[in-house]
């Protein structure tokens, strides 16, 4: 069995044993963001050229470059629904739809200067002053694409 490898960062291959693309670091412990595994195009996939013009229309701010094209089988741990001690599905929101070892472009576009991505400050109940999110600064963003139409599956910021 090979290990997965975790990572900061989106690799330009997927290792054998898949890759555990994390979040930055808070405090001792970090957040997952995108599990990756091996995957293999079929026939009527996009190419990556295509991949990276449909990032770039879905991203299309000033200044912004396709720095990274892969193609990998995708899991989001937003989308992997929480089951009963039994193993079944629990709730109903789930639909099948969801970003589970699925078979995407991962397309990172990058900025050339870091970008605030902060939400600002939110307004505090009376009385009190607002709380304010300290700002957050990335330069990548992170999407991953249907294989065949280029539509967002889903994505995240670097």
């Amino acid at each position: 069995m090979t290990a997965t490898e975790a990572t900061f960062e989106i690799p330009h291959s997927v290792p054998v044993g898949g890759a555990v693309v994390l979040g930055p670091p808070v405090g001792d412990s970090c957040s997952v963001n995108a599990y990756l595994r091996p995957a293999h195009r079929t026939n009527g996939d996009l190419g990556p050229r295509a991949a990276a013009a449909a990032a770039l229309a879905l991203d299309n701010a000033p200044g912004l470059e396709v720095t990274n094209v892969l193609y990998a089988a995708v899991t989001l741990p937003s989308e992997v629904p929480p089951l009963t001690a039994t193993g079944q599905v629990r709730g109903t929101r789930w639909t099948g739809g969801e970003v589970i070892d699925r078979p995407a472009w991962v397309v990172t576009v990058t900025s050339q200067h870091p970008v605030n991505m902060s939400s600002g400050c939110m307004v505090a109940p009376k009385p009190g002053p607002p709380r304010c999110a300290p700002p957050q600064f990335v330069s990548h963003d992170v999407l991953m694409l249907d294989p065949t139409t280029g539509a967002t599956l889903g994505g995240f910021f670097m």
